[in-house]
């Protein structure tokens, strides 16, 4: 796994040739998290629901939202991850 971090939050990107599911707990964090797949296939389970996971999948969970990933073995696992604080304003007049 690459991480880096930036004043707000951190990006990481990690590739698992044979992801083991066990590696993938249910979990929830203070901010939010993006989530882009590259490679992969599964399920992502998020507050119970179920979404299909393959290459180039975007997801966007908010703070305090449980979610784990349910990766196929059989296919490699590679993936962006960026956590950023919920704090941070965001004002889109400004652009």
């Amino acid at each position: 796994m690459t991480t880096v971090s930036f004043a707000h939050g951190m990006v990481s990107r990690s590739f698992s040739q044979r992801p083991d599911a066990s590696q993938f707990e249910r979990h929830c964090h203070s901010g939010y998290e993006l989530l882009f797949v590259l490679r992969g296939e599964g399920d992502y389970i998020v507050e119970g629901t179920q979404y299909p996971l393959r290459a180039d999948t975007l997801m966007l969970l908010r703070p305090w939202e449980y979610h784990y990933v349910r990766p196929q073995a059989s296919a490699p696992y590679d993936r962006y991850v960026i956590h950023f604080d919920a704090s941070v304003p965001v004002d889109a007049a400004a652009h």
